[in-house]
Formats: C-alpha cells, sequence, structure tokens
C-alpha cells in the first residue's frame, strides 16, 4: 500500500459526527461532504487514494457520485502497483486455498495486515482464530503453537488441517450461529476475529468470543468497519459502540489500521459497472482490542443476536478448475430444466441485498444460476 493517509474514524469521531449532523447523518449525505473535503483539500488526486479518504465508500458508489467537475480533479490511470499479494504466491498453502467468495463474506487480510496483528500478540498465549483462516496460518508459520481455528469454509479448514499436520493448531469446521462447544469455553487467553461487517454478525461473533476467553487476562482483536463501508456503516458503528459497553467492555484499545486484499469477485463487480479499477489495496478497517469485565455476568443477560439472513448455503471446492461453489439447499429440489446457467457475474457487493434473488448454484468467479 502507498503511504496515503487512511481515514482516523474512532467511536468518538463517529459519534461526534452524527451530533454535527444530526438528521443529516445519513450514507449519502456524508459521502457526498467527504469527498467535497478530499477534493478541496488536494489539486488533483488518485481515484485509489481518494477511496482511502472518503471511509470505505464501494468504487462504483464513489464513482457514481461524482461529478464532471470532481472528475477533472481525479487521476483514474491505474499504475500497477505491486501489492502484499505477491508473497501469497510463495506459499504453496495459499494456492491450495478456495478463492475468496462473496456468499462466505470472505474477504483476506494482506500479508502486512497478518504481521500487524500477530506482532501483537506472545508466543505462551491461547489462540482462537474465529473466522479467520488467515492469521491462524500466520501464527504457525510463525511457530505459535497453541492455536485453535473455527471457521464455517470446511475446504479451507481441511486445507489447513492438512498442510499442518506435523504442527499442534487445532482446525474445526464451525457456524457461529451454533453454540460454542463445551471443551472450548473459557479456553482462551486471546480470540481474533473478522466478522461480515454488519451490526447483527459483529455482535454474534463478540458474544461467541466472550463465551471463549477466560474470565481474566484475556482479550479480543477485530477490525471496526469504516462508517461508508455500506448503506447502513454508519449507523452499526454506533450501534456497535452500544454494544460493546453492554457486553462490558473495561478497556477499547485502537490497534492502527489494517488492509485487506481485493478479491476477484470485487474486481469483476467493479469491471462490470464499469467503474475504475483501484491500482492498489483499499479496503481497510481500524484494528481494535477489547478487555472485558464481569463476563459471567454478561453472558446471562445478553441473548444470542438474530441474524438477518435468508440462505442457507452448501460448500464445496474443486480442486481441478481451482473453484469454489456454493448451492442454496432449498431450491435444489427437484433441480430440473428450469434452471439456466447465466454466466455474467453478480453486480452486487452486498450479501444484504441480494437475498431476492433465486440462486441456486453460485461459483467463485461470480457466476450463477438461478431458478426462473
Amino acid at each position: 500500500m502507498n503511504n496515503a493517509p487512511h481515514p482516523v474514524y474512532t467511536f468518538n469521531e463517529a459519534i461526534k459526527l452524527k451530533q454535527e449532523l444530526g438528521n443529516k447523518y445519513s450514507y449519502s449525505f456524508i459521502l457526498e461532504q467527504k469527498i467535497k473535503d478530499a477534493l478541496k483539500s488536494d489539486l488533483y488526486i488518485s481515484f485509489s487514494d481518494l477511496l482511502r479518504k472518503t471511509n470505505g465508500a464501494f468504487p462504483t458508489d464513489l464513482f457514481s457520485s461524482l461529478s464532471k467537475l470532481d472528475k477533472q480533479k481525479i487521476d483514474f490511470s491505474n499504475h500497477e502497483q505491486k501489492t502484499a499479494s505477491s508473497f501469497y504466491e510463495k506459499c504453496e498453502i495459499f494456492n491450495k486455498m478456495p478463492p475468496p467468495h462473496l456468499a462466505n463474506y470472505d474477504w483476506r487480510y494482506s500479508r502486512k495486515t497478518a504481521q500487524k496483528i500477530i506482532n501483537q500478540i506472545e508466543k505462551n498465549k491461547s489462540i482462537c482464530c474465529l473466522g479467520t483462516p488467515t492469521i491462524a496460518i500466520e501464527l504457525i508459520l510463525n511457530g505459535y503453537s497453541n492455536v485453535t481455528l473455527l471457521d464455517i469454509n470446511e475446504p479451507i479448514v481441511k486445507i489447513i488441517e492438512k498442510e499442518f499436520l506435523d504442527t499442534k493448531i487445532k482446525c474445526q469446521t464451525y457456524n457461529a450461529l451454533f453454540e460454542i462447544p463445551d471443551s472450548l469455553q473459557s479456553h482462551f487467553d486471546i480470540v481474533i476475529i473478522d466478522p461480515p461487517w454488519y451490526l447483527d454478525y459483529y455482535e454474534l461473533f463478540i458474544l461467541r468470543s466472550l463465551q471463549l476467553i477466560k474470565e481474566k487476562d484475556s482479550f479480543v482483536i477485530l477490525p471496526v468497519f469504516p462508517i461508508l463501508s455500506h448503506k447502513s456503516a454508519c449507523y452499526d458503528v454506533i450501534g456497535l459502540y452500544s454494544f460493546l459497553l453492554q457486553t462490558g467492555a473495561k478497556s477499547i484499545k485502537s490497534c492502527g489500521f489494517v488492509e485487506y486484499e481485493m478479491p476477484e469477485f470485487e474486481k469483476l463487480v467493479i469491471m462490470g459497472k464499469k467503474a475504475p479499477m483501484p491500482d492498489s489495496n483499499w479496503r481497510c478497517a481500524e484494528l481494535i482490542q477489547i478487555e472485558f469485565s464481569n463476563k459471567l455476568r454478561v453472558l446471562k443477560k445478553i441473548s444470542v443476536p438474530v441474524i438477518n439472513d435468508f440462505i442457507s448455503w452448501d460448500r464445496k471446492y474443486n480442486e481441478k478448475d481451482k473453484n469454489y461453489y456454493v448451492a442454496n439447499t432449498f431450491p435444489l429440489f427437484p433441480l430440473k430444466n428450469k434452471y439456466v446457467f447465466y454466466r455474467e457475474q453478480m453486480l452486487s457487493i452486498s450479501r444484504k441485498s441480494i437475498m431476492h434473488k433465486k440462486i441456486v448454484v453460485w461459483d467463485s468467479k461470480n457466476r450463477i444460476i438461478i431458478a426462473k
């Protein structure tokens, strides 16, 4: 990543912005203001830098919000900057892993970010990676021995388990919608999570983290999504802060910004909507570390959050063509000639906004079979 500054939006700053804007506190209004501020301070700016200054806005949303005059001040050229993804090309295990899939909310940390996270963790600690398989891999590669991976993506879990057979890593396919196994409750010093960037999922993953960590001297590490990363994010950030207070967070420490590799499905959506392609990793979040007090008392009064997703997926990875598939279990019976294979990619980047589509099978190249 280049040296362009990241936006800094802590919980307090997000709350302050809401107080200042009042009824105007909305996605579109904040995006418009951030574009004006960015273009006011720079005579000429690259599209990737503008993305970083607009608090997580997706490239297609940002591009469609620009006026003709705005576009004259922006450099849309692609400089083909080398990102941290080159590291993964050197690690055989990453070549064997299924590609990220939007149906799994699957974004993966860059090499730089993975190192930033593990550098903050002592080697003698017991660590649970809940939905963070790339961090689990990095921990093992860097000599951490007491690591447990819990992840919904069974193909990834099996590959990691096979590749690190001679280590002490423990791998288990696990869906956060279900209870934590008794053997893992109150077992870990550190839990690292990276939930889908929606408030309901964050509440669920934090609840599971509370069940996983020990009563004392333990903490949770997680990213906080930028306020423009999806349509409700400006409200979700404040909701997340309130939820953390309810769960007895006694300290919230900022650990700086983290970045994500840009997955192929994101590139396909950007190309499909004819928006400029960012020339480097642009998706980022603020990493925080949380310590909790009175864990047992909190767990007695917090109920399991309701997740607003409506499709249950079966997951499969085809090693031959390096393609990852999800199948909607509901409309598969019976699978007859009523279903047509569509070669064009899905043009949505939000799992929350595609539930109305009758998807039967969806692959990692963003191609779908839908019910007529």
